[in-house]
């Protein structure tokens, strides 16, 4: 099986990531999220979350807040267009049913590969194909209001996007850079800007 795109938890206690690998046995081989806890120094056998026993759906490119809440993205058949970003929120220790983002973040095109702050308090996300990019795929952020809901997302400019495919967007820890991929030179790089880029 194939196991990809993992990041850590801002507490760096889990590990997830998304897998092709069996889920609950029964041969279900899906792309779920998964994730592995440290515990007394050592890692724990993978668990998928509660909501991968929805077995309709493909899960990638998962992004944790501090909450234990869980950003990802997915064509769960429910969204605005190709791909959405969803959150799968932690209550009481099981995580609650996947909900879309809405339309402040989630478009008609495909938004995808999101990073959340720890705080909750922005999401920074690849989107393909909306008329404000700047070429293949673009690096937009939606800022969260008093009320809990995303503002409408905003490209990030011609400081990050290029004519070609910018994408995986994450924040250091000290919250000081902003680090992402981008094939503008050819091949896939990862490159880094002061985070200041991202703004309020």
């Amino acid at each position: 099986h194939d196991d990809i795109q993992a990041a850590y938890a801002p507490d760096g206690k889990r590990i997830y990531f998304s897998s092709w690998r069996d889920a609950g046995g029964g041969g279900l081989v899906k792309v779920y999220v998964w994730f592995v806890e440290k515990k007394e120094g050592r890692w724990t056998s993978p668990r998928y979350l509660d909501f991968a026993a929805d077995s309709a759906y493909l899960n990638f490119q998962v992004s944790p807040a501090a909450s234990g809440d869980v950003y990802f993205s997915a064509d769960r058949g429910d969204g605005q267009g190709q791909s959405d970003i969803y959150v799968a929120r932690l209550e009481n220790g099981s995580y609650a049913a996947p909900e879309n983002l809405g339309t402040g973040v989630n478009s008609e095109f495909q938004d995808i590969a999101p990073f959340i702050a720890p705080d909750g308090s922005f999401l920074v996300f690849a989107s393909i194909g909306r008329p404000d990019s700047l070429g293949s795929a673009d690096l937009y952020v939606s800022f969260r209001d008093q009320n809990g809901t995303f503002g409408p997302a905003k490209n990030l400019g011609e400081t990050i996007n290029t004519p070609h495919l910018e994408a995986f967007a994450g924040v250091s820890p000290d919250g000081l850079y902003l680090f992402f991929t981008s094939d503008r030179s050819g091949k896939d790089q990862v490159y880094w800007v002061s985070a200041a880029v991202i703004g309020k």
